[in-house]
């Protein structure tokens, strides 16, 4: 049972507006129009589902059921981003809020097949661990936009009023039962027996029924639309989500043969967001439902590294910080870093290593003033600029040039004589060339390097 007398007047309000809207529904037409104010994203929502194959119409349900929410004024400035979402990573609800929502949607994400094409399982594998739907959903589904489209806990808080309504929950999984008492086997196989047969019923009315949803079909696409968000605000790095405090190593599926953990390094929640990713989004990098060792992972055929010679160099990275685009996650446009040699970079648009620019980019170390930075195949090289000459390692102001170009200069602004004669423009020019190879003739002439005879005519005064 929830703790209200600890909830903040901010998450009370929440609660109640929530609740309200569910007891006092608008109508359909209401919602829809609401929706369409709303911030757009690079992709388009409506309140139907027009996927291809067995589609349930979602304006088909009634008024008291899931899915009628009204407005919600108290959020609605943060829609149209005139305040920032207030910080409630330290309220009492929001960890067991992530905790469930994340065993929700890790059972569809292990588990689930594409609902919009096929009716049964008979034959059809979970895909969702490799990678999100594709094609991507064509609509979001439309409660979850209006509430996780308007920031991480109002996402978070009605997620989480939807999950626990679901027959099998976190808290009646044998896997967490099992983990939470320590049981193990054979000593407390009666014990174990017991809760996963309990765990495997409700399952089943799960998978069947799909409360508190119309159907299944609806389901899938509440929970894909769900994943996209959590998954996003994974990227972002919010910090509730940085670590779960709990072992998330489950398919959320009961048992894994007669183990509550199936130990998945991916699963290591003491590595920061570890858990998140494991349960809100695909991994890119490693297509695989279970591994034991992360090497696991190198020889797979669609492993974006699997190009490489040497099997170490096959491990793939994976930033959180290049991976923001919620458009992109959608489309399971991943940026992965494969390993590259020095002065390379790994570029996902193009699937092979890339030259660094440190000269567009900042990193070299060229000096500003006196140094131009000249980008090469793998490195760079710092060159000294205009006006200046490289003497004994480093850039020293090219006297000689800049004298000449003194010359030159005041050779073209000479002040105008009075002439005698007409102006000839021919004649003005030829002086001009003529100073020109002069002065070129005494560069070159300093530039030479004097002989002995030629030193030994100059004599200096003590």
């Amino acid at each position: 049972m929830k703790q209200f007398n600890r909830w903040s007047p901010t998450t009370m309000f929440l609660a109640l507006v929530l609740v309200g809207t569910r007891i006092f529904p608008r109508s359909f037409e209401e919602d829809q129009s609401n929706i369409d104010d709303t911030k757009a994203l690079p992709f388009d929502v409506v309140l139907k589902d027009e996927e291809e194959g067995d589609v349930e119409s979602f304006d088909n349900r009634d008024s008291g059921g899931f899915g009628k929410l009204g407005e919600v004024e108290v959020i609605e400035e943060y829609v149209n981003g005139t305040t920032e979402e207030p910080d409630l990573s330290q309220e009492p609800w929001v960890k067991g809020a992530v905790l469930d929502v994340a065993y929700f949607l890790r059972s569809h994400k292990f588990n689930d097949f594409d609902r919009r094409y096929y009716n049964e399982s008979a034959g059809q594998k979970a895909q969702q661990f490799n990678y999100f739907p594709r094609p991507p959903l064509r609509y979001l589904h439309w409660e979850v936009y209006k509430f996780c489209d308007r920031g991480f806990y109002h996402c978070l808080f009605y997620l989480n009023s939807v999950a626990e309504d679901a027959a099998l929950t976190r808290s009646l999984d044998s896997s967490k039962i099992v983990n939470d008492h320590k049981w193990e086997y054979p000593r407390n196989a009666g014990l174990i027996e017991a809760v996963e047969k309990e765990c495997v019923r409700l399952r089943e009315i799960d998978w069947t029924d799909a409360d508190p949803f119309k159907g299944p079909l609806e389901r899938f696409q509440w929970r894909v639309s769900a994943s996209y968000y959590m998954c996003h605000y994974t990227m972002l790095e919010y910090p509730p989500l940085i670590m779960f405090g709990e072992r998330c190593d489950n398919f959320a599926n009961c048992l894994v043969s007669r183990s509550a953990r199936n130990n998945d390094p991916r699963a290591d929640d003491s590595k920061p967001f570890q858990c998140a990713m494991y349960s809100f989004c695909p991994d890119a990098c490693c297509h695989k439902k279970l591994i034991s060792d992360i090497k696991h992972c190198w020889g797979l055929e669609d492993n974006p590294c699997g190009f490489q010679s040497r099997p170490e160099m096959k491990l793939c990275g994976f930033n959180r910080e290049n991976n923001k685009d919620l458009a992109s996650i959608v489309l399971n446009e991943w940026n992965v870093t494969c390993y590259c040699e020095q002065g390379y970079i790994w570029e996902s648009m193009f699937g092979f290593c890339v030259d660094i620019d440190e000269c567009s980019t900042g990193t070299h170390t060229c000096s500003p003033t006196v140094e131009i930075c000249i980008n090469l195949k793998g490195t760079y090289s710092c060159a000294c600029a205009w006006g200046y000459i490289n003497i004994t390692g480093g850039c020293v102001p090219n006297t000689i040039l800049n004298n000449a170009l003194d010359d030159l200069h005041a050779l073209y602004h000479k002040p105008k004589v009075e002439r005698s004669e007409p102006f000839s423009f021919r004649k003005y020019f030829y002086d001009l060339i003529g100073g020109i190879f002069s002065i070129n003739r005494t560069v070159e002439n300093a530039t030479e390097q004097p002989s002995t005879t030629e030193l030994s005519q100059f004599t200096f005064d003590n």
